[in-house]
């Protein structure tokens, strides 16, 4: 969330500036939001797979974002190569977060908030 949050404030404050790096962004940011929507999909391979499976399809659809960006430009855009190397990177971290009391406390005070 948090990735996605980064992601989507810097696509905002240069929206002005360079349009091909805001949509960039933007598709990098809702890409690193299908884990958990992936996750959900009661597919036994999904669900027997844990987290492996779920990031991997994630991955999977960010690097065909990739590819078909890479195909239709003829070129590696550098958003894409940092984005996706921030989106495969925190996955793990994600993971080890996940089950602190830190986290924990911090996202009942979030649900607290919507109440």
């Amino acid at each position: 969330m948090r990735l996605y949050s980064a992601s989507w404030s810097v696509s905002l404050c240069i929206t002005a500036v360079v349009l091909e790096i805001h949509k960039r962004l933007m598709l990098v940011a809702a890409v690193g939001l299908l884990a958990p929507a992936i996750a959900r999909i009661p597919v036994s391979f999904i669900t027997n797979g844990g987290p492996l499976a779920f990031f991997g399809l994630t991955d999977l659809c960010l690097l065909a974002c990739v590819a078909v960006d890479t195909y239709r430009n003829r070129r590696l855009h550098p958003v894409f190569l940092w984005g996706t190397i921030a989106v495969i990177a925190f996955q793990p971290l994600r993971i080890l977060l996940s089950g602190t009391q830190l986290w924990i406390h911090f996202a009942g005070r979030l649900v607290g908030l919507a109440k």
